[in-house]
């Protein structure tokens, strides 16, 4: 009996010690990101990146469950994203088992996407924004990985920082802390 208890335990202390295996998306695609301006506060903004061998990066403009399977994100709603006027690169495409059988495009090569924005208003020297995408191996599925980004923006202006003229910071209200 005590050598039943023995090897269980064994088995529960060798399993919380096995590695664990897991693909994060910054790992698997590193994305080169570049503009080029195309008009007065209009840019077309290009991602590319490389094939990772057995994975599938699914195309632009489409939508599984509901949800967009690329998505251009802006924290400043005065930068308005087109959908992406365009992606290349040798394309699949397939029926998948993942999402019903629907049809689905996917990049197992390289590919570059571009989208074009439009910015109202000035505009920044560097613009800064997030890629979101889905990506799979097999029947293996991940959806909305992020991509931070920066890009540097022909005709931009760089913004200096805001100056609030009722702050002064060599006379504060109240003391908060050492000198």
């Amino acid at each position: 009996m005590f050598r039943i208890y023995r090897i269980v335990i064994l088995l529960l202390a060798t399993a919380f010690f096995l590695p664990v295996r897991a693909q994060d998306s910054a790992a698997l695609y590193k994305w080169e990101v570049s503009s080029k301006r195309t008009g007065e506060g209009v840019y077309e903004i290009s991602f590319s990146t490389r094939a990772t061998q057995g994975y599938q990066l699914y195309a632009p403009n489409q939508e599984l469950g509901g949800i967009k399977t690329v998505e251009l994100l802006f924290p400043d709603s005065a930068i308005v994203a087109d959908a992406l006027i365009g992606d290349t690169g040798t394309a699949n495409r397939f029926a998948s088992p993942i999402f019903d059988q629907a049809m689905v495009k996917v990049y197992e090569g390289t590919t570059t996407w571009t989208a074009r924005i439009t910015i109202k208003g000035k505009v920044p020297a560097i613009l800064q924004g997030s890629l979101t995408y889905f990506y799979g191996k097999g029947e293996e599925f991940s959806p909305d990985a992020p991509l931070a980004f920066s890009v540097a923006l022909e005709g931009g202006e760089k913004v200096a920082g805001s100056k609030v003229p009722s702050i002064d910071i060599h006379n504060p209200k109240a003391n908060c802390g050492d000198e």
